[in-house]
């Protein structure tokens, strides 16, 4: 930890460096060294679906338990079909059948077939099984005109998963066919994450309830309803306060009471440079530790800080590069902070319709619109719904050369 906070630039208590930076990465870093840890609980496997595992799983047991049939049939010994052809064919008396769920009374006699079901279990020595409709059965026989091979239509003990073996390791996210699994080695209660409780404190003198007819100068409160879906997407429980204006002491007590009830709070707005924006000088003086704006755009500025304990993260008040953050940032940290192997947004490839410049000495995202492995930017500024109502991805600029041109290969980020 001490060695980090020698290469993280942070504060502790001070005032902030409006012009310093820090990377992403750096970022993340620095709250999973220094959040609280999250914790746990055991539930039922049938209230585990999406749910993280705080344990790694092995198998108890060998499944399937038995060398089974995979076809109603007749088991045989295959070293007793050797040779056998029309002319000099196999000739196996059947001893008797297998009820489906019983174990065979006996070892396979001599020159002896035993009647099984899908799913039965073989008796012993037996290492096939002839299926019905190819078995020719007279007097009591069952006649082979052709060698068996061995392991024909039979699964045999543990070929699914053997005791021992490890199957989902802690970090999982659980999923339907997950359940499945765990139900056949038995166990049915699993070690998972507890949801993060994420706090969401919207901020403005401008805001006013999406239910609300907003008067003049008013807007409806857009960014909590936003994070709060994202969130759970995440595995995560949205905490949504009221909205707060931008005063300080509002923001302050707002920001204490939601560290006390949650493992995280984002602060929607207020964080850029300007005399109602409170969110970072509040933060800086309710930090343990304050790191610098998270360095990339239109995303910037994005205010951290660590408020006992528990991370704090300042988001740009509009929607558009708010959501930028939420999938570039917020989401990496939820899942590192429940551990979670998920990630919510993935990379790809795309062809770009239209150019992008680079307009600083940064990596820059930009959203965009794609259709048929084509991205389009999508044009209009942050602070318009309509810009994020019509994206669908985000692509990446990198900070060297002169940014994108048309028909040039991108990374694009989609969710």
């Amino acid at each position: 930890m001490e060695a980090l906070h020698h290469c993280l630039p942070f504060s502790q208590g001070s005032v902030p460096d409006e012009e310093a930076t820090c990377s992403i990465e750096d970022a993340i870093r620095f709250i999973q060294l220094s959040a609280l840890p999250a914790s746990s609980e055991v539930v039922q496997i049938d209230r585990a679906d999406g749910r993280i595992l705080a344990e790694t799983i092995r198998s108890g047991c060998d499944v399937p338990g038995f060398d089974r049939s995979t076809m109603d049939g007749y088991a045989v010994r295959t070293s007793e079909t050797t040779g056998a052809s029309e002319e000099n064919p196999a000739m196996l008396r059947v001893a008797g059948s297998i009820p489906m769920g019983s174990a065979p009374p006996v070892t396979l006699g001599e020159r002896e077939a035993w009647a099984v079901p899908t799913g039965g279990f073989l008796p012993a020595e037996a290492d096939a099984v002839v299926p019905v409709e190819a078995a020719v059965i007279s007097e009591g026989e069952i006649r082979l005109s052709r060698p068996v091979p061995s392991g024909d239509h039979v699964t045999r003990r543990g070929a699914d998963f053997s005791a021992g073996e490890m199957l989902l390791p802690e970090g999982w996210t659980i999923r339907p066919q997950d359940v499945g699994v765990l139900a056949a080695i038995g166990r049915t209660r699993v070690k998972v994450q507890r949801p993060l409780r994420v706090g969401i404190v919207p901020t403005g003198l401008e805001l006013v309830d999406a239910t609300a007819e907003p008067s003049s100068g008013e807007v409806r409160e857009v960014n909590s309803h936003l994070i709060g879906v994202f969130l759970r997407r995440l595995g995560a429980i949205p905490i949504i306060s009221e909205v707060v204006r931008d005063d300080t002491d509002e923001l302050t007590y707002a920001v204490l009471r939601a560290v006390t009830d949650c493992d995280a709070v984002v602060v929607s707005g207020g964080s850029a440079r300007g005399e109602r924006d409170v969110t970072g000088r509040v933060l800086h003086r309710l930090s343990d530790r304050t790191m610098p704006s998270v360095s990339f755009g239109p995303g910037k500025p994005t205010r951290i800080a660590m408020v006992h304990g528990r991370p704090v993260i300042g988001l740009p008040g509009h929607p558009a590069s708010s959501f930028i953050v939420l999938v570039l940032f917020l989401a990496r940290l939820i899942e590192g902070m429940q551990g979670s192997s998920r990630r919510a947004a993935c990379r790809h490839t795309v062809r770009l319709a239209a150019p992008i410049p680079l307009r600083r000495r940064r990596e820059t995202y930009r959203l965009v619109r794609i259709r048929d492995g084509w991205a389009t930017p999508v044009d209009g500024e942050t602070g318009r719904l309509s810009t994020l109502f019509e994206c669908d991805g985000i692509v990446v600029v990198p900070a060297e050369g002169d940014g994108l041109r048309t028909g040039d290969q991108a990374d694009v980020i989609t969710w």
